[in-house]
């Protein structure tokens, strides 16, 4: 019996589909804004230790890791894990299997933390920030990228029609760039529940900005939370 929800890229079919996209994913807003604004982020924090939280295969790691930066990425997916030790393997540079919940880390090991597009994938805010605490040092800073409750509505409607929707979890097929996911399990969390999270476990949000507007849409799909630990 699991602990925790399903995560579908521990799948090996799920995680294929999703290294398909995000390789051959060009011109969009990962390109465009997302890495950008990381290396940005970066680039300003200059952290000793950085834990990427659900680093997928491992991409973001040449954005953000610095010349002095230690990049640790934490991922449950094996095949992502896999994926970036093959892809992006550095100095400097580890890729390990874990868990959002439950960070195979050292408490106070990291300067920085980030977490790109995992907070609406987690059932648990309360522990998942928790542990994004845990691993911090007092003054550490963390960078929360993830779906914006103002676009929900668009974020849904990617979903198949016959996807499973109960309350505010969405579980099933969803289209993204390139090639569909033949399933991705989504988590409608208010803004209030994911800063009353923060606050909760001693996280301080300094300033929150949204990006990724497309075309069909004037309502930005993401909010960035930028903040530290108290």
């Amino acid at each position: 019996m699991r602990k925790y929800e399903d995560n579908p890229f521990e799948d090996a079919t799920v995680a294929k589909e999703w290294i398909n996209s995000i390789e051959n994913e060009r011109g969009m807003i990962r390109e465009k804004e997302l890495l950008p604004l990381i290396k940005k982020w970066a680039e300003e924090v200059r952290p000793k230790v950085l834990i990427d939280i659900g680093m997928g295969q491992g991409g973001c790691a040449d954005y953000v890791q610095l010349e002095g930066t230690s990049y640790i990425g934490v991922e449950p997916s094996l095949p992502l894990v896999e994926r970036a030790k093959e892809k992006h393997q550095k100095k400097d540079r580890e890729f390990i299997v874990g868990n959002a919940y439950e960070l195979p880390v050292a408490n106070g090991i990291a300067d920085a933390a980030l977490s790109i597009n995992v907070w609406f994938h987690l059932r648990d805010l309360d522990t998942g920030s928790k542990e994004l605490s845990r691993v911090l040092k007092s003054g550490g800073k963390f960078l929360i990228c993830t779906a914006s409750p103002d676009a929900y509505e668009e974020w849904d409607a990617r979903y198949d029609a016959d996807a499973k929707r109960d309350g505010k979890v969405i579980d099933g097929r969803v289209y993204v760039p390139i090639n569909p996911l033949s399933r991705n399990i989504f988590f409608k969390h208010s803004i209030e529940e994911i800063m009353s999270a923060f606050t909760k476990n001693g996280l301080v949000v300094d300033k929150t900005e949204l990006n990724g507007i497309f075309d069909r849409s004037k309502i930005p799909l993401f909010i960035n939370f930028f903040g530290h630990k108290k």
